[in-house]
């Protein structure tokens, strides 16, 4: 890394990003379902985004960064960086969908400052995103 100081600013940035974003999405399934029913969605919400992110997460992009390296010529790291890249549109898209369903489901303009921090952090998670996987060369 060239520019250390540009790399944890914007490594901080995106980690502010994904945890801003859970913020709003909480608050969201939390005001669309009954009272006596958010401690049961509280916990599946948490099992779901566990066994569709966490668990297939770690294996599926160690099998791509391999394919790379095996039949696309990548070195490791270039197979790491393409990896991550890819990645991230797909972080986009959620945040994207969630913020839309926020607005749909809450249906209040009061609350439509919670969906935009959804976008906002989505553009921020994928700007600092494209900032890090920038390799030597380019600079």
């Amino acid at each position: 890394v060239q520019n250390l100081g540009g790399f944890m600013f914007m490594l901080a940035m995106a980690e502010l990003a994904l945890f801003a974003v859970s913020g709003p999405v909480n608050a969201g399934y939390m005001w669309s379902i009954p009272p006596e029913l958010r401690p049961l969605a509280c916990a599946l919400v948490t099992i779901t985004i566990h066994i569709c992110g966490d668990v297939p997460s770690p294996p599926l992009a160690g099998w791509f960064t391999d394919y790379l390296q095996k039949n696309m010529d990548y070195t490791e790291a270039d197979a790491w960086r393409f990896c991550m890249t890819v990645r991230h549109p797909a972080i986009l898209e959620a945040h994207l969908v969630t913020g839309v369903s926020t607005m749909v489901t809450l249906g209040q303009p009061s609350h439509h400052l919670a969906s935009f921090s959804g976008v906002a952090g989505s553009a921020l998670l994928w700007g600092s995103a494209m900032f890090m996987a920038r390799t030597e060369r380019d600079y």
